[in-house]
């Protein structure tokens, strides 16, 4: 009796842990001053007024944030922070528990393509981007070098 106990609960475990979905979303990878970071935990939450595509993380991740300004649907089809309302919400990195962003509008730094499945990628060329907590400095002490490719997740 013990056997087909443990053999039920063995079986059990086995069948919950292959239904555990797995994350199949494309990758994103960008460096900062070099250093390459990678995820594919990223989410798209697409509301009435602001639309978000980030990683979950706050310490070592990034987000794209658009005033959508009651328009609902997919991604933007171009990236234009000096719409955004202040212009720096539109894309940040977060780097050691730090959030950067761009002093302009970084339209021109990135290309936004869709790819085969029907997923947006953004790339970014180089850009600097500067310490959120020190934006009104004058002089700008903490800066970043970043560039990298932004990949949307499949939706759910």
């Amino acid at each position: 009796m013990a056997n087909k106990i443990m053999l039920f609960t063995v079986l059990s475990l086995f069948l919950l842990s292959a239904c555990k979905k797995s994350n199949n979303n494309p990758y994103s990878t960008w460096y900062v001053n070099g250093q390459k970071f990678s995820t594919n935990d990223v989410y798209v939450d697409i509301g009435k007024m602001q639309t978000d595509f980030a990683t979950h993380s706050f310490k070592k991740g990034f987000g794209f944030q658009f005033n959508t300004g009651g328009w609902v649907g997919d991604i933007p089809l171009k990236l234009d922070c000096s719409t955004q309302n202040p212009a720096w919400v539109c894309f940040a990195i977060y780097y050691n528990d730090t959030g950067y962003s761009a002093k302009t509008d970084i339209a021109h730094y990135i290309n936004k393509i869709t790819v085969k499945s029907g997923l947006t990628r953004y790339t970014l060329d180089s850009i600097w981007l500067f310490n959120v907590y020190n934006f009104q400095d004058s002089v700008f002490n903490d800066s970043i070098l970043v560039y990298g490719v932004f990949n949307e997740p499949h939706s759910d």
